[in-house]
């Protein structure tokens, strides 16, 4: 994963930049690049799940391939 986004949508239905739950997390990418996938797949769902629940908040994860590293 590359990265995770929060992201409000106001009643003039402009998005704007918010913040994510605050999870400190690094990437040891001297693993193998599956367990990296594994790993940064598990830090989304705990990110995605502490994030607040509401409505108008959209989150957006963007995976990068191995031959991107």
């Amino acid at each position: 994963m590359l990265y995770f986004q929060v992201w409000r949508i106001k009643q003039d239905n402009m998005v704007y930049g918010g913040h994510g739950p605050g999870i400190d997390w690094d990437v040891d990418r001297r693993l193998p690049w599956a367990r990296i996938v594994a790993d940064c797949r598990d830090w989304a769902l705990l990110a995605a799940e502490a994030t607040d629940k509401a409505p108008d908040l959209i989150a957006t994860i963007c995976w990068i391939d191995a031959s991107d590293l």
